[in-house]
């Protein structure tokens, strides 16, 4: 009859009620179980490093997300001002407000300054209120120079 010794793997032979051990080859040693603690600090430092790469790509990732979201948000609402324009044979401003800490572009129907009631406006979420009003006379690109020839 052939058994196996529960701590070291090695057979153990009955023949004729005598014990004879045999062994494959191998001493027999102490089984461990779990990861000692040096495994486990090189496995977190790992994880860290890898997370040190990953999260400044990962921001930046995000940020271009808002960025491409309030852009497309924007160009909407042009466009519906543009088509607004052409109907009405007017011309409509995009004014910009902060309202509460957030962020909105609206649509000036009635040409008054503010914004009313009913009148379309775009929120832009996630973005950080600006502390002031962009300085500058009109916002408008200088006109160019002519050339001499």
């Amino acid at each position: 009859m052939i058994h196996r010794s529960r701590q070291c793997g090695h057979a153990l032979i009955e023949i004729n009620e005598a014990k004879h051990f045999w062994s494959r080859g191998a001493k027999c040693e102490k089984t461990s179980r779990g990861f000692s603690l040096i495994e486990l600090v090189i496995v977190v430092a790992i994880i860290i490093t890898v997370a040190a790469l990953a999260i400044p790509t990962l921001l930046t990732t995000v940020s271009n997300l808002r960025l491409r979201a309030a852009a497309g948000e924007l160009s909407g609402l042009m466009q519906e001002a543009r088509i607004l324009a052409a109907k009405k044979n007017t011309v409509y401003d995009i004014k910009f407000t902060t309202v509460a800490g957030i962020q909105a572009a609206y649509l000036d129907t009635n040409l008054n300054g503010a914004y009313d009631a009913g009148e379309p406006v775009t929120v832009f979420s996630g973005a950080t209120p600006a502390s002031a009003p962009p300085s500058g006379t009109s916002g408008q690109p200088a006109s160019p120079v002519p050339s001499e020839r």
